[in-house]
């Protein structure tokens, strides 16, 4: 079997697996910030904000909510990032 059969048959489900690292107790906080890393990372990649759905997002703003958490100024700045990415992507569509 080959690596493309088998990642076809069992997709990984990156929203979950952000989800469940973001929501956990600041005792996981290097889980956390990889989670918040790997989203960023799809913000230097042409269209990547494309790729973060919404579930994600009203993650980050649940994290930003939170005025004690240690991520929130990092999820404040990639909610901006992914908003001048989105509308700078819409407008070089019309």
């Amino acid at each position: 079997m080959s690596f493309g059969v088998l990642v076809s048959e069992r997709p990984i489900d990156t929203n979950n697996a952000i989800h469940s690292s973001l929501v956990k107790e600041s005792k996981a906080s290097i889980e956390r910030e990889q989670a918040v890393k790997f989203i960023r990372s799809f913000l230097d990649v042409k269209d990547g904000v494309e790729e973060i759905s919404r579930a994600v997002v009203r993650t980050l703003v649940a994290v930003a909510e939170h005025v004690d958490d240690r991520l929130r100024s990092i999820c404040i700045e990639t909610l901006a990032e992914i908003r001048k990415l989105c509308s700078s992507n819409s407008d070089a569509q019309h």
